[in-house]
Protein backbone atom coordinates (compact mmCIF):
# COMPACT_ATOMS: atom_id res chain seq x y z
CA UNK A 1 0.00 0.00 0.00
CA UNK A 2 1.39 3.15 -0.98
CA UNK A 3 2.42 5.93 2.10
CA UNK A 4 -0.23 8.14 1.37
CA UNK A 5 -2.90 5.67 1.32
CA UNK A 6 -1.30 4.11 4.52
CA UNK A 7 -1.81 6.89 6.58
CA UNK A 8 -5.13 7.60 5.57
CA UNK A 9 -6.10 4.22 6.72
CA UNK A 10 -4.66 4.54 10.25
CA UNK A 11 -6.29 8.07 10.44
CA UNK A 12 -9.68 6.31 9.51
CA UNK A 13 -8.80 3.86 12.22
CA UNK A 14 -8.18 6.82 14.93
CA UNK A 15 -10.72 8.96 13.98
CA UNK A 16 -13.57 6.09 14.60
CA UNK A 17 -11.68 5.07 17.93
CA UNK A 18 -12.09 9.03 18.89
CA UNK A 19 -14.50 9.71 21.83
CA UNK A 20 -18.29 10.04 20.58
CA UNK A 21 -18.07 13.14 22.57
CA UNK A 22 -15.62 15.08 20.62
CA UNK A 23 -17.76 18.37 20.01
CA UNK A 24 -15.37 20.21 17.49
CA UNK A 25 -16.04 18.65 13.65
CA UNK A 26 -12.98 17.25 12.70
CA UNK A 27 -12.53 16.50 8.80
CA UNK A 28 -10.58 13.51 7.73
CA UNK A 29 -10.23 14.81 4.37
CA UNK A 30 -11.39 13.93 1.06
CA UNK A 31 -11.24 10.15 0.32
CA UNK A 32 -11.87 8.17 -2.94
CA UNK A 33 -13.92 4.57 -3.44
CA UNK A 34 -14.48 2.77 -6.43
CA UNK A 35 -18.09 1.31 -6.95
CA UNK A 36 -16.41 -2.18 -8.47
CA UNK A 37 -16.77 -3.15 -10.86
CA UNK A 38 -18.33 -0.33 -12.22
CA UNK A 39 -15.85 3.07 -12.92
CA UNK A 40 -17.47 5.31 -10.83
CA UNK A 41 -15.39 6.85 -8.43
CA UNK A 42 -16.79 8.71 -5.43
CA UNK A 43 -14.58 11.43 -3.68
CA UNK A 44 -15.95 11.58 -0.42
CA UNK A 45 -15.35 14.33 2.41
CA UNK A 46 -15.76 13.36 5.27
CA UNK A 47 -16.15 15.11 8.57
CA UNK A 48 -16.77 13.64 12.43
CA UNK A 49 -19.51 15.28 13.74
CA UNK A 50 -19.71 13.78 17.70
CA UNK A 51 -20.50 10.16 17.19
CA UNK A 52 -21.39 10.74 13.61
CA UNK A 53 -19.32 11.40 10.19
CA UNK A 54 -20.93 13.43 7.56
CA UNK A 55 -19.99 12.49 4.00
CA UNK A 56 -20.49 15.22 1.35
CA UNK A 57 -18.74 14.90 -2.84
CA UNK A 58 -19.99 13.58 -5.87
CA UNK A 59 -19.92 10.40 -8.48
CA UNK A 60 -17.39 11.34 -11.23
CA UNK A 61 -19.49 9.47 -13.44
CA UNK A 62 -16.78 7.83 -14.62
CA UNK A 63 -15.00 11.12 -16.03
CA UNK A 64 -18.11 12.64 -17.54
CA UNK A 65 -18.37 16.16 -18.29
CA UNK A 66 -20.80 16.08 -15.22
CA UNK A 67 -20.18 15.19 -11.44
CA UNK A 68 -23.53 14.13 -9.36
CA UNK A 69 -23.21 15.49 -6.17
CA UNK A 70 -24.04 13.48 -2.93
CA UNK A 71 -24.26 13.73 0.62
CA UNK A 72 -24.63 10.85 3.37
CA UNK A 73 -23.63 9.90 6.66
CA UNK A 74 -20.83 7.16 8.03
CA UNK A 75 -21.38 5.66 11.57
CA UNK A 76 -19.55 2.79 13.10
CA UNK A 77 -21.50 -0.54 12.88
CA UNK A 78 -21.57 -3.00 16.44
CA UNK A 79 -19.64 -5.85 14.70
CA UNK A 80 -16.58 -3.15 14.07
CA UNK A 81 -16.96 -2.50 10.22
CA UNK A 82 -18.17 1.28 9.18
CA UNK A 83 -20.91 2.10 7.62
CA UNK A 84 -22.09 4.42 4.91
CA UNK A 85 -25.57 5.80 3.48
CA UNK A 86 -25.04 7.65 0.61
CA UNK A 87 -27.65 9.85 -1.84
CA UNK A 88 -26.48 10.36 -4.93
CA UNK A 89 -27.96 12.67 -7.72
CA UNK A 90 -27.21 11.97 -11.27
CA UNK A 91 -26.85 14.24 -13.49
CA UNK A 92 -28.56 15.32 -16.12
CA UNK A 93 -31.91 13.82 -15.39
CA UNK A 94 -31.60 14.41 -11.63
CA UNK A 95 -32.85 10.74 -11.00
CA UNK A 96 -31.43 9.83 -7.71
CA UNK A 97 -29.48 6.60 -6.24
CA UNK A 98 -29.15 5.77 -2.49
CA UNK A 99 -25.69 3.64 -1.49
CA UNK A 100 -25.26 1.56 1.66
CA UNK A 101 -22.00 0.28 1.67
CA UNK A 102 -19.53 -1.21 4.57
CA UNK A 103 -16.20 -0.93 5.07
CA UNK A 104 -13.29 -2.98 7.22
CA UNK A 105 -11.03 -0.79 9.29
CA UNK A 106 -8.17 -3.28 7.84
CA UNK A 107 -8.60 -2.41 4.59
CA UNK A 108 -10.97 0.29 4.17
CA UNK A 109 -12.96 -1.40 1.73
CA UNK A 110 -16.52 -3.99 1.62
CA UNK A 111 -19.64 -4.57 0.03
CA UNK A 112 -21.81 -1.72 -1.70
CA UNK A 113 -25.12 -2.50 -2.83
CA UNK A 114 -27.59 0.75 -4.16
CA UNK A 115 -31.50 1.16 -4.97
CA UNK A 116 -31.58 0.20 -8.33
CA UNK A 117 -30.42 -3.32 -7.78
CA UNK A 118 -26.76 -3.03 -8.38
CA UNK A 119 -23.67 -4.19 -6.41
CA UNK A 120 -19.87 -4.76 -5.86
CA UNK A 121 -16.57 -4.09 -4.18
CA UNK A 122 -16.55 -0.26 -2.44
CA UNK A 123 -12.68 -0.45 -3.11
CA UNK A 124 -10.63 2.37 -1.36
CA UNK A 125 -8.20 4.28 -3.64
CA UNK A 126 -9.16 2.35 -6.50
CA UNK A 127 -9.55 3.25 -10.26
CA UNK A 128 -9.65 -0.03 -12.23
CA UNK A 129 -12.02 0.86 -15.00
CA UNK A 130 -15.25 -0.54 -15.76
CA UNK A 131 -18.53 0.13 -17.31
CA UNK A 132 -21.10 3.03 -15.53
CA UNK A 133 -23.02 1.98 -12.84
CA UNK A 134 -26.43 1.74 -14.59
CA UNK A 135 -28.95 4.69 -13.93
CA UNK A 136 -32.11 4.01 -12.14
CA UNK A 137 -34.95 3.06 -14.57
CA UNK A 138 -37.59 5.32 -13.56
CA UNK A 139 -37.03 9.33 -12.52
CA UNK A 140 -37.32 10.35 -8.71
CA UNK A 141 -40.67 10.15 -7.27
CA UNK A 142 -41.63 7.70 -10.16
CA UNK A 143 -43.09 4.26 -9.60
CA UNK A 144 -41.82 1.76 -12.18
CA UNK A 145 -44.97 0.46 -14.65
CA UNK A 146 -46.17 -2.87 -12.93
CA UNK A 147 -44.06 -2.85 -10.00
CA UNK A 148 -47.32 -2.31 -7.89
CA UNK A 149 -49.37 -5.55 -7.74
CA UNK A 150 -52.19 -6.95 -5.24
CA UNK A 151 -48.91 -7.95 -2.89
CA UNK A 152 -48.33 -4.20 -2.17
CA UNK A 153 -52.13 -3.31 -1.46
CA UNK A 154 -53.79 -4.40 2.12
CA UNK A 155 -57.53 -5.22 0.53
CA UNK A 156 -59.80 -1.83 0.16
CA UNK A 157 -56.64 0.37 0.17
CA UNK A 158 -57.24 2.47 -2.87
CA UNK A 159 -60.91 3.53 -3.66
CA UNK A 160 -61.94 6.48 -6.01
CA UNK A 161 -61.33 8.95 -3.39
CA UNK A 162 -57.35 7.94 -3.94
CA UNK A 163 -57.36 8.27 -7.53
CA UNK A 164 -57.53 11.64 -10.24
CA UNK A 165 -60.58 11.39 -12.57
CA UNK A 166 -59.21 9.67 -15.81
CA UNK A 167 -56.19 7.85 -14.54
CA UNK A 168 -57.40 4.38 -14.69
CA UNK A 169 -58.27 3.26 -17.70
CA UNK A 170 -59.39 -0.05 -19.31
CA UNK A 171 -56.23 -0.48 -20.55
CA UNK A 172 -54.13 -0.15 -17.31
CA UNK A 173 -56.27 -2.69 -15.40
CA UNK A 174 -55.57 -6.61 -15.67
CA UNK A 175 -58.22 -7.59 -17.58
CA UNK A 176 -58.96 -8.01 -21.06
CA UNK A 177 -61.01 -5.51 -22.78
CA UNK A 178 -64.24 -6.28 -24.45
CA UNK A 179 -64.07 -7.28 -28.16
CA UNK A 180 -66.22 -7.49 -30.96
CA UNK A 181 -66.46 -9.56 -34.23
CA UNK A 182 -69.20 -9.71 -37.09
CA UNK A 183 -69.94 -12.50 -39.80
CA UNK A 184 -71.50 -9.88 -42.09
CA UNK A 185 -74.29 -9.89 -43.52
CA UNK A 186 -75.45 -12.87 -46.40
CA UNK A 187 -75.08 -11.62 -50.29
CA UNK A 188 -78.20 -13.53 -51.63
CA UNK A 189 -80.98 -15.67 -50.83
CA UNK A 190 -80.55 -19.10 -49.27
CA UNK A 191 -82.65 -22.35 -49.87
CA UNK A 192 -82.94 -23.74 -46.87
CA UNK A 193 -82.67 -27.56 -46.31
CA UNK A 194 -85.51 -29.54 -45.65
CA UNK A 195 -85.21 -31.95 -42.58
CA UNK A 196 -81.33 -31.01 -42.50
CA UNK A 197 -79.35 -28.33 -40.75
CA UNK A 198 -76.89 -25.82 -42.98
CA UNK A 199 -74.62 -23.41 -41.71
CA UNK A 200 -75.63 -20.22 -42.91
CA UNK A 201 -73.15 -17.95 -41.21
CA UNK A 202 -70.02 -18.24 -38.63
CA UNK A 203 -68.01 -16.09 -36.65
CA UNK A 204 -64.59 -16.74 -35.13
CA UNK A 205 -62.98 -14.57 -32.20
CA UNK A 206 -60.03 -14.97 -30.15
CA UNK A 207 -61.22 -15.34 -26.53
CA UNK A 208 -57.69 -13.40 -24.48
CA UNK A 209 -59.32 -14.24 -20.90
CA UNK A 210 -62.07 -15.92 -18.94
CA UNK A 211 -65.52 -13.98 -19.50
CA UNK A 212 -69.08 -13.88 -21.53
CA UNK A 213 -69.68 -13.73 -25.29
CA UNK A 214 -73.19 -12.51 -25.97
CA UNK A 215 -73.90 -13.13 -29.20
CA UNK A 216 -76.65 -11.60 -31.80
CA UNK A 217 -78.26 -12.75 -34.72
CA UNK A 218 -80.82 -11.50 -37.55
CA UNK A 219 -82.11 -12.42 -40.85
CA UNK A 220 -85.51 -12.56 -43.19
CA UNK A 221 -87.43 -15.50 -43.72
CA UNK A 222 -88.93 -16.04 -47.48
CA UNK A 223 -92.39 -17.98 -47.50
CA UNK A 224 -94.22 -18.51 -50.95
CA UNK A 225 -97.84 -17.82 -50.09
CA UNK A 226 -100.63 -20.04 -51.42
CA UNK A 227 -103.47 -22.20 -49.81
CA UNK A 228 -103.08 -26.06 -48.85
CA UNK A 229 -100.07 -26.01 -47.45
CA UNK A 230 -97.48 -25.37 -44.00
CA UNK A 231 -94.10 -23.84 -44.20
CA UNK A 232 -91.72 -23.65 -40.88
CA UNK A 233 -87.79 -22.54 -41.14
CA UNK A 234 -86.00 -22.21 -38.12
CA UNK A 235 -82.23 -21.30 -37.17
CA UNK A 236 -79.82 -21.24 -33.76
CA UNK A 237 -76.83 -19.61 -32.48
CA UNK A 238 -74.97 -22.62 -31.81
CA UNK A 239 -71.54 -24.03 -30.79
CA UNK A 240 -72.17 -26.74 -33.01
CA UNK A 241 -73.12 -27.04 -37.04
CA UNK A 242 -76.82 -28.42 -35.84
CA UNK A 243 -79.80 -26.67 -35.19
CA UNK A 244 -80.39 -26.75 -31.54
CA UNK A 245 -84.46 -27.16 -30.30
CA UNK A 246 -83.85 -25.79 -27.30
CA UNK A 247 -82.26 -22.26 -28.91
CA UNK A 248 -83.95 -21.27 -32.08
CA UNK A 249 -85.31 -18.68 -33.56
CA UNK A 250 -88.57 -19.41 -35.95
CA UNK A 251 -90.64 -18.71 -37.98
CA UNK A 252 -94.18 -20.35 -39.63
CA UNK A 253 -96.80 -20.16 -42.34
CA UNK A 254 -99.93 -22.48 -42.16
CA UNK A 255 -102.08 -22.21 -44.87
CA UNK A 256 -104.12 -25.23 -44.15
CA UNK A 257 -105.72 -23.42 -41.44
CA UNK A 258 -106.16 -19.52 -42.41
CA UNK A 259 -105.50 -17.97 -45.80
CA UNK A 260 -101.93 -16.09 -45.68
CA UNK A 261 -100.14 -13.70 -48.04
CA UNK A 262 -97.20 -13.02 -45.34
CA UNK A 263 -94.15 -13.74 -47.28
CA UNK A 264 -91.62 -12.49 -45.39
CA UNK A 265 -90.84 -13.23 -41.94
CA UNK A 266 -88.19 -11.38 -39.65
CA UNK A 267 -86.52 -12.56 -36.86
CA UNK A 268 -83.31 -11.96 -34.11
CA UNK A 269 -82.44 -13.30 -30.91
CA UNK A 270 -79.33 -13.52 -28.89
CA UNK A 271 -77.60 -16.09 -26.76
CA UNK A 272 -74.45 -15.63 -24.39
CA UNK A 273 -71.99 -17.94 -23.67
CA UNK A 274 -69.18 -18.86 -21.26
CA UNK A 275 -65.79 -19.04 -22.38
CA UNK A 276 -62.57 -19.16 -21.65
CA UNK A 277 -58.66 -18.12 -23.37
CA UNK A 278 -58.60 -19.60 -26.67
CA UNK A 279 -60.20 -19.54 -30.37
CA UNK A 280 -64.02 -19.43 -29.89
CA UNK A 281 -66.21 -20.13 -32.97
CA UNK A 282 -70.21 -19.69 -32.83
CA UNK A 283 -73.04 -20.79 -36.01
CA UNK A 284 -76.08 -19.77 -37.12
CA UNK A 285 -77.69 -23.13 -38.08
CA UNK A 286 -80.53 -22.94 -40.16
CA UNK A 287 -83.40 -25.45 -41.05
CA UNK A 288 -87.01 -25.85 -42.56
CA UNK A 289 -89.79 -28.13 -43.26
CA UNK A 290 -92.60 -27.94 -45.30
CA UNK A 291 -96.33 -30.21 -46.41
CA UNK A 292 -94.88 -32.97 -48.04
CA UNK A 293 -95.10 -32.49 -52.13
CA UNK A 294 -95.34 -29.24 -52.07
CA UNK A 295 -92.36 -28.46 -54.18
CA UNK A 296 -90.51 -25.25 -52.80
CA UNK A 297 -88.38 -24.53 -49.54
CA UNK A 298 -88.63 -21.68 -47.66
CA UNK A 299 -85.69 -19.33 -48.29
CA UNK A 300 -83.70 -17.03 -46.03
CA UNK A 301 -81.59 -14.02 -46.76
CA UNK A 302 -79.98 -10.69 -44.98
CA UNK A 303 -78.21 -13.54 -41.98
CA UNK A 304 -75.71 -12.33 -40.16
CA UNK A 305 -74.16 -12.59 -36.21
CA UNK A 306 -71.84 -10.10 -34.38
CA UNK A 307 -70.63 -11.18 -31.00
CA UNK A 308 -68.81 -8.94 -28.08
CA UNK A 309 -66.70 -10.64 -25.36
CA UNK A 310 -66.87 -8.94 -22.12
CA UNK A 311 -64.16 -10.47 -19.16
CA UNK A 312 -65.17 -11.94 -16.13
Amino acid sequence: MPPRSAALVILIAAAFGLSATLAVAQSLGTLSWQLQPYCNNLSLNVTQQGALFTVDGFDDQCGAAQRAPLVGVATQNPDGTIGFGLHIITVPGGRPVDVDARIALATVSGPWTDSAGNSGNFAFNARTGGLPRPLPSAPGGAITPGSITSVQLAPAAVTSANLANGSVTPQKLSMALPKMASSGLTTGVIDLPLGSSLVVRTLTMTIPAAGQVMVNASGLFGFVTGLGFTQLAWCSISTSAVVETAHYLYARTDATIYGTALTNAPFAGARVFNVSPGVFTVNLACTASTTAGIGFEPTLQTAQISAIFVAS
